[in-house]
């Protein structure tokens, strides 16, 4: 789950004050007022890592009735 981060630039209202009566949106959180912490994006690298590693730890069904048999 992402945590949002409330942002630097506005202080979370969403808006940067110019002048008196004159305020714009702020671009760094466009108007929202957190940042969003974002998470890594799994790759396709990581999921093929990931289903090698269990593969490995599987054991073989044929090498134990093979050897079981010896």
């Amino acid at each position: 789950m992402s945590q949002t981060i409330p942002c630097p630039s506005c202080g979370g209202s969403g808006m940067l004050r110019l002048g008196d009566q004159s305020f714009r949106t702020c671009l760094d959180c466009l108007g929202q007022g957190q940042i969003p912490g974002f998470e890594p994006a799994t790759t396709t690298g990581v999921v093929l890592t990931e289903a090698r590693t269990q593969l490995r730890a599987e054991p073989c069904i044929k090498d134990a009735s093979a050897s079981a048999a010896r």
